[in-house]
């Protein structure tokens, strides 16, 4: 899938903050129980300073205009699989 094909699949996925290491945001969210969404922001202190993140407030996917790292997940029975698409700048 293409930078655009994720973007605009996933537009209106929310997410939820999962985790942060070394200056990466990573966010977690579902369509519709079909997939998995993590998407990371950042990589640098630089990147992330006037990022603000709120434990239990939803990011809008759509709302960030680059993300560094989308991770999905096709969920079925047998547990899916994952793919991943980077972004280089």
């Amino acid at each position: 899938m293409t930078e655009k094909e994720v973007n605009e699949m996933f537009k209106d996925v929310e997410l939820q903050f999962y985790s942060y290491n070394k200056y990466i945001f990573t966010f977690i969210g579902m369509k519709s129980m079909r997939y998995t969404v993590l998407a990371s922001i950042g990589g640098t202190f630089g990147e992330i300073y006037k990022l603000s993140v709120e434990r239990w407030k939803k990011l809008p996917f759509k709302s960030v205009r680059r993300w560094k790292s989308v991770v999905v997940k096709q969920n079925s029975q047998g547990g899916g699989s994952w793919e991943v698409f980077s972004y280089p700048k």
